[in-house]
């Protein structure tokens, strides 16, 4: 028997989520830059670690849109979520706070994820110390990727995708 479950990919502007996306779901990376207007949806089929197959409807959503009305609607049934922030630049740690809270307002108990993005441009003391504070931040599962190089990326989807299953926040 396989699952499905929506995954909404949330987080301010350029910090990587439909690169993370496309990793994840056609195992590619564009360098080119372009924002994502609205939501763009994709599908992953995935093997979670205890074997069971999970369809994952991904849901990437705009950067910057919290502030809009139809924010909401776009995380509504959502059996997952995914924070984005960029470890370039850490003012994107902040901005994580309103998204968090709009998750859990509009999906109380779905299970959350943050991705540590761009983890090829900062070095290993940085991921340290972002680790740390965020961990401590939000209380999720917290993991540093690399939409470029593929680095935690699958292994993160199927960390959420396993949360998800179980229907649980970690």
């Amino acid at each position: 028997m396989s699952l499905a479950r929506k995954v909404v990919i949330v987080g301010p502007f350029c910090v990587g989520k439909t690169s993370l996306v496309r990793r994840h779901v056609e195992e590619t990376f564009d360098s080119n830059y372009r924002a994502t207007l609205g939501v763009t949806c994709s599908i992953k089929d995935v093997r979670l670690s205890d074997g069971q197959r999970m369809q994952q409807v991904i849901w990437d959503v705009e950067g910057g849109l919290a502030k809009a009305s139809s924010f909401d609607a776009y995380l509504r049934g959502a059996g997952a979520a995914l924070l984005v922030a960029d470890l370039s630049r850490p003012e994107t740690f902040e901005e994580l706070a309103s998204y968090f809270q709009d998750v859990q307002r509009t999906c109380p108990g779905v299970p959350m994820a943050v991705a540590l993005n761009k983890a090829d441009l900062v070095d290993a003391g940085e991921i340290e110390t972002a680790l740390t504070y965020i961990g401590r931040r939000f209380g999720s599962l917290v993991c540093p990727t690399s939409a470029a190089t593929g680095a935690e990326v699958e292994a993160l989807f199927i960390a959420l995708g396993d949360l998800a299953a179980k229907g649980a926040a970690p």
